[in-house]
């Protein structure tokens, strides 16, 4: 009886404590597409931020929750793709799968052969220069 009882009390708070979290739903379903060559989602709503995961173009992600505006008015979209969860700045996202350079050029971009490490640099490059550089007026 007392080996039962020194069991149950070895691994009743290992129990407790994996007890899995709530988990959030996604808002109304809603589920949208990463419209940009290459970009990242972000561990928080700022490109200065950890880079969790680079995006390529087309990626579905299913949206958590809408952040307020941030620095320089950037909206932010809580969002999970492929089991990760991060920020990812709102004008990058569609509600329509885009024609990505990708899709419509496959053999050329197969043959660049690009390495992770140069997708991550071409989505730094979109989310840091590409998307601050204010456009000229005309």
């Amino acid at each position: 009886m007392t080996i039962k009882r020194l069991i149950l009390f070895l691994f009743l708070p290992i129990l407790g404590a994996t007890s899995p979290n709530p988990k959030k739903a996604p808002l109304k379903s809603e589920h949208l597409y990463f419209s940009k060559f290459f970009g990242h989602l972000y561990q928080f709503p700022s490109v200065g931020s950890p880079s969790l995961k680079t995006l390529s173009c087309g990626q579905r992600v299913a949206v958590y929750s809408i952040e307020n505006k941030h620095k320089k008015g950037l909206k932010w979209k809580q969002v999970k793709t492929e089991g990760v969860e991060g920020h990812i700045q709102s004008i990058h996202l569609q509600k329509k799968r885009p024609l990505c350079f990708q899709s419509r050029y496959p053999k050329f971009f197969n043959a660049l052969n690009l390495s992770v490490t140069e997708m991550y640099y071409f989505g730094r490059l979109n989310d840091l220069y590409l998307n601050s550089v204010p456009k000229r007026k005309r």
